[in-house]
């Protein structure tokens, strides 16, 4: 026996795939808005200006007057033995305990040339840190 067609009754539904959720960051992986606090301003989303953009300055620049690890080691390589790259750096007894010993017992005996050269040879590797030691004293902080 066969069943009428009654159209008042719904269609069986087609089959469709099941649908994804929406794919949402582990708990661990979020992280929450912080909260604005008085006084400070929360940093604007807008884009930032061209012109703005054009004229920013580098972000180091050398302190003007400051003392230069290269113009120290030519002084030593030049002038070492009189001792002038410790007086470039401000470190004046140190350069003269290298001059008074490279002219006071350099050309009797040789041996305040000897002891100049050992300190020059020992000046080659501690120079860039009496450099910086004499910029932190210039900018009024310690030598360390």
């Amino acid at each position: 026996m066969t069943v009428p067609y009654e159209p008042w009754l719904p269609e069986e539904p087609r089959w469709h795939p099941p649908t994804r959720p929406e794919p949402v960051a582990p708990a661990h992986l979020h992280q929450p808005q912080r909260p604005a606090y008085a006084g400070h301003p929360q940093p604007s989303r807008a884009p930032m200006p061209q012109a703005h953009r054009i004229t920013r300055q580098p972000a180091v620049r050398a302190a003007a007057g400051a003392k230069s690890t290269v113009v120290a080691y030519l002084l030593l390589l030049l002038l070492g033995l009189f001792g002038t790259h410790h007086f470039y750096l401000n470190r004046p007894g140190w350069g003269m305990a290298y001059l008074l010993t490279t002219v006071l017992f350099g050309p009797a005996y040789g041996l305040g040339l000897i002891l100049a050269g050992i300190g020059c040879a020992v000046d080659l590797f501690l120079l860039p840190r009496h450099t910086r030691d004499a910029n932190r004293r210039r900018a009024g902080h310690g030598p360390r």
